[in-house]
């Protein structure tokens, strides 16, 4: 069943109209404001875009195939695996306008993906000719061991690849085929009549908003190295253990917040098996906004508490 979009973007217009977005999602942290860029493609590039997945409408679309994001390349010829002449923003012979990524995670064959307004919201379209991606399990190559039911992930990639490309892995793959991605997006995504909705670009980014945004952001990560510097000093109380008789195990004389070495490993292990939790939970979430705001909240929490908590015992440990 085919897509359909109305109006004629000009790129500069579905920047602007991305750019907007990037500032109103979670995943936004840029410092540069508009009034210091040139253009919506110079304030994406100073602020660091780092993903497509920029509203909930998105996500939703591109949840199709599951992928990472590690490794992303949005810029003009900036692609992985043959993509370098289709990524970037471009306009088709059927007057879409696209924002064309190509992302994968280290251990994953990269994919290609692209961002279009559609007359009334922004929206995220996989192509799956000349694209690679697998489809059978619906995820990029290589994580086939988060599908239901799969339990060799070479077998399930192989066994697609060979279907589809008539290799017999990923590795023999080659370059994706950009050509048939194009055509790929022009079959499903066409032309329509109709009335254009509302398109918010860069010139409706609030300075004002932006700045104190920014301020707020600057304070906390203040803030969170104050509290690190912090806890480091307090390392510097800790005094050597008294010994007992030989033949009996050191007892802690004095130590942080007055635990035992065996007490702070024990919180470094129970700490460890909280994180590891978390990030088992993380890994079962969808890509998107609400999985970043928690790998933000697990990276600035969780991790930094298990650090200081193993550096504490370390330093414990070194003047036993």
């Amino acid at each position: 069943m085919s897509r359909m979009f109305v109006g004629n973007l000009t790129a500069e217009e579905l920047a602007g109209a991305i750019a907007y977005a990037f500032t109103m999602s979670d995943r936004f942290d840029g410092k540069v404001p508009p009034s210091e860029c040139k253009n919506a493609v110079d304030f994406l590039k100073k602020n660091r875009f780092h993903t497509g997945q920029v509203t909930p409408r998105i996500v939703q679309d591109l949840k199709k195939v599951n992928f990472d994001e590690e490794n992303l390349e949005w810029e003009d010829g900036e692609g992985y695996s043959g993509t370098e002449g289709i990524t970037g923003f471009h306009t088709l012979p059927n007057g879409l306008t696209y924002l064309g990524v190509c992302a994968g995670g280290d251990w994953e064959a990269s994919l290609f993906y692209i961002v279009y307004f559609d007359g009334q919201e922004l929206r995220g379209y996989i192509p799956t000719d000349g694209n690679h991606w697998n489809t059978d399990t619906h995820t990029a190559y290589g994580s086939e061991g988060d599908a239901p039911g799969v339990e060799d992930d070479e077998a399930a990639s192989s066994a697609n690849v060979q279907k589809r490309f008539g290799v017999d892995s990923t590795e023999v793959l080659g370059d994706m085929d950009p050509m048939a991605i194009l055509d790929d997006i022009q079959k499903r995504i066409v032309p329509a009549h109709g009335r254009v909705g509302t398109l918010k670009g860069l010139k409706d980014i609030d300075e004002a908003k932006f700045q104190a945004d920014k301020e707020a952001r600057e304070h906390q990560e203040e803030e969170n190295h104050k509290a690190w510097e912090a806890r480091q000093s307090s390392m510097s109380s800790v005094r050597v253990m008294t010994m007992k008789p030989a033949g009996q195990v050191p007892v802690p004389h004095d130590s942080i917040d007055g635990k035992s070495l065996k007490e702070i490993l024990d919180d470094v292990l129970s700490e460890s098996q909280s994180f590891t939790n978390e990030v088992e939970r993380l890994r079962g979430m969808p890509l998107g906004p609400e999985a970043a705001a928690e790998a933000v909240l697990m990276r600035d929490d969780r991790l930094r508490k298990l650090v200081g908590k193993f550096c504490t015992a370390v330093e414990l440990l070194r003047i036993v």
